[in-house]
């Protein structure tokens, strides 16, 4: 499907997106293809938020992210725990914080979870040329057990703080960003 982003003196973005399967294959791919119809730059700011969960989030799940860099957003986030599951935790405090993932020959990373007891795998490939950054968002509390990874074009914290980062991008009049991922589920 299509949606649309217009406004008269403002921007004029468009997204669709496409799912693909094919049977048989426990696995899909997504892309969303963000197209600007104006006549001006504007701002891009992109963040998916996979949200893993129980049962593939447990205390027994092995995070995979295969981090060249990782730094914590602040205090509260334990760079000693970043890849350590637990179960839940009364009063626990989200984390979170920031890799440099490894990319392939081919320009894509990939990031995912294993979980030996429930014998699940889930891994995700995207385009690390486009989604040049990378955050886990981590919160083990009891009711609110989730991980989420999340691969975006820019530091997160809005669009003034990205760019005094100066990682604030912009999709140029014409100009159509493409984010292709492909999601694989298989067997341990």
């Amino acid at each position: 499907g299509t949606m649309n982003s217009r406004r008269l003196f403002g921007r004029k973005l468009s997204m669709t997106r496409s799912f693909a399967f094919q049977y048989g294959k426990a696995a899909f791919t997504l892309e969303d293809s963000i197209t600007n119809h104006g006549t001006e730059p504007v701002p891009l700011m992109l963040l998916y938020h996979f949200n893993m969960g129980y049962p593939l989030l447990s205390e027994d799940a092995k995070l995979y992210i295969p981090s060249k860099r990782i730094l914590p957003r602040d205090d509260d986030a334990d760079a000693s725990v970043w890849d350590k599951m637990a179960a839940p935790a009364a009063g626990f405090k989200e984390m979170c914080y920031y890799h440099a993932l490894e990319n392939g020959a081919d320009g894509r990373a990939v990031f995912g979870v294993d979980n030996p007891a429930c014998g699940i795998s889930l891994r995700i490939k995207y385009d690390a040329g486009v989604l040049d950054h990378f955050v886990q968002w981590r919160m083990l509390g009891e009711g609110e057990y989730v991980t989420g990874l999340e691969p975006c074009n820019a530091t997160i914290g809005g669009g003034d703080k990205a760019r005094a980062a100066g990682t604030l991008k912009s999709i140029g009049p014409g100009q159509t960003v493409r984010c292709p991922f492909e999601v694989t589920l298989r067997s341990l």
